[in-house]
């Protein structure tokens, strides 16, 4: 098919988004070129960058350049939450390189994760001259609406640390906000600059959300079913960190009497104590429990696929939905 005048290939999104999130953080303020460098050189797989571009594909897989600059303001929103999550966790390590806070200071990474957020809004304000206000405002209400949700995810996920009481409605409130409310903005935010009316828009909205909540709910199994190297990212942290995820949250209903190696597991982070608090939870059946409630995500998401009328934009988003459980042996076990 001939490339139409001013647009780009599906394929291209990908590595013009890096090059142009690497251009906004080497041309930072001299102040924070630092720590902007040294985030350029650990840049993530750009899951969400992904998701806003199959949103924004037209029938022939092509789509704005605008959505270089949307893409590019997801990711750094993403990078801003990371540095902050860093700071909060004590995190030493992301991505196999030395965070913010421990290269620079927590202080330091905290004015950071702050300066990076006005690096997203600047990219995204940048689409104002070709939108013009009324479908300029639609972006930057995605933008403010999903960042309040991802603030609250992120409180939420802190005030319930270490709680092992924690509902299963209080975990999906969590990752809804701290989660999967990028996704959210990522899919709306592809729709609005692809030119979706008001039915693709509600479809794509609610796609981002049921894929963001199934990305969360498989990242929390990684902790109890793969090694580091499989996973990509370090593992079993989330019970070192006292972070409460639905695993732990399924043992613990199933067996109250789970509590007391939950919590010396958690205070003492010894691999020992680890090692068998996570074999208690796996013969409790709550690691099965999990595949469960991510079955019936991934689900929802195929079904809003099935609702939309792009072929293109079918295949990438079922690419991507499949690409988020594909390294979990367990997901395609026994019926939830």
């Amino acid at each position: 098919m001939t490339k139409p005048d001013e647009k780009i290939e599906y394929g291209e999104v990908l590595g013009l988004t890096g090059r142009y999130v690497k251009k906004l953080l080497l041309n930072a303020s001299p102040d924070f070129f630092h720590m902007t460098e040294h985030l350029s050189n650990t840049q993530g797989k750009y899951i969400r960058a992904s998701l806003l571009a199959a949103s924004a594909s037209d029938a022939g897989g092509f789509v704005s350049p605008d959505v270089i600059k949307a893409a590019a303001a997801v990711e750094l929103l993403h990078a801003a939450t990371l540095v902050h999550d860093d700071v909060i966790d004590g995190a030493e390590l992301r991505r196999s390189k030395e965070t913010i806070q421990k290269k620079f200071g927590r202080r330091q990474a905290v004015i950071c994760g702050d300066y990076l957020l006005c690096l997203s809004l600047s990219a995204i304000s940048g689409l104002y001259p070709a939108y013009g206000q009324e479908r300029y405002l639609s972006l930057h209400r995605v933008f403010v609406k999903g960042l309040e949700k991802i603030c609250h995810g992120e409180f939420c996920e802190l005030i319930n640390n270490r709680n092992l009481d924690m509902g299963f409605y209080d975990y999906l409130r969590v990752i809804s906000g701290k989660t999967a409310g990028l996704f959210g903005i990522a899919a709306l935010c592809g729709s609005v600059i692809g030119g979706g009316d008001d039915r693709e828009m509600r479809l794509l909205s609610r796609f981002g959300q049921y894929q963001g909540m199934l990305f969360q709910i498989v990242d929390d199994c990684k902790d109890y079913e793969l090694t580091e190297q499989a996973a990509l990212k370090s593992v079993r942290t989330d019970l070192c960190e006292g972070v409460v995820t639905l695993p732990l949250i399924l043992a613990v209903k199933k067996d109250p009497g789970i509590k007391p190696a939950a919590e010396r597991a958690m205070s003492s982070g010894g691999a020992a104590e680890i090692s068998a608090l996570i074999g208690r939870i796996r013969g409790l059946g709550a690691l099965d429990g999990t595949y469960g409630i991510a079955r019936r995500y991934y689900n929802k998401a195929a079904r809003i696929i099935d609702k939309l009328d792009n072929e293109f934009k079918k295949g990438r988003l079922a690419d991507i939905l499949n690409a988020t459980v594909s390294a979990l042996p367990g997901f395609y076990g026994a019926d939830s």
